[in-house]
């Protein structure tokens, strides 16, 4: 079983887990897709792709932990509230 102190051990969740505290940004935050996927079966993969959900605010929000990242930030489609963050890990 996932739990939130297991995903909190990925250097890239605790430090969304942190910025979500710190900033009060979101109500409600869903990791959602393939990263669930792997650490279910606990692959290690050398790109992150980490997919989340929240109630309202997606572009704002990603703009700003992008920011904190210090990654680039792309926005996807603004109507729909989807956007992309682009980190490397090495």
């Amino acid at each position: 079983m996932i739990t939130t102190s297991t995903l909190s051990k990925d250097p890239i969740i605790k430090r969304l887990l942190l910025y979500i505290r710190r900033h009060k940004k979101a109500t409600v935050l869903y990791i959602v897709g393939g990263y669930l996927r792997d650490a279910l079966l606990k692959r290690k993969k050398d790109v992150i792709d980490i997919d989340f959900a929240i109630e309202r605010g997606a572009v704002s929000f990603a703009r700003g932990f992008a920011r904190e990242l210090g990654a680039g930030f792309v926005v996807l489609d603004k109507e729909r509230g989807c956007a992309r963050i682009v980190y490397k890990t090495k």
